[in-house]
């Protein structure tokens, strides 16, 4: 896996260890939480998948991903987050996301359609 990741998920990743009783350091790398600045706050994106990997794995929890999404705030997105916030619509906030996502993240680009009368997120 290629790219990179809001330093912010391995806080969220973290706090939800420490929630299920699992110290953070049995999964993340050493030194993961101490140094958010060392990539603007972003970490590989490849470190953050084995971290999800392992977390899955200690905690046996295979939708661990649907369980770190219910503790995600929009502090955690950076200003992304706050201009989601104020968007008036689901329509408006896709449209952010799609043009915005890569100062989230560059791993996996969202896109969006509509399909008879479904909306489709990929």
């Amino acid at each position: 896996v290629q790219g990179m990741v809001p330093h912010t998920f391995l806080v969220v990743l973290a706090s939800h260890l420490r929630q299920q009783g699992l110290p953070p350091e049995s999964v993340l790398p050493p030194d993961a939480l101490s140094s958010p600045a060392q990539h603007l706050g972003r970490v590989p994106a490849e470190v953050f998948c084995l971290s999800l990997l392992r977390a899955a794995e200690q905690l046996r929890d295979p939708l661990l991903g649907l369980h770190l999404g219910q503790h995600i705030r929009p502090s955690h997105l950076g200003a992304l987050g706050y201009v989601l916030l104020a968007c008036d619509n689901l329509g408006s906030a896709l449209q952010r996301i799609q043009r915005y996502h890569r100062l989230l993240n560059d791993i996996n680009p969202i896109q969006h359609h509509v399909e008879d009368d479904c909306l489709v997120l990929q």
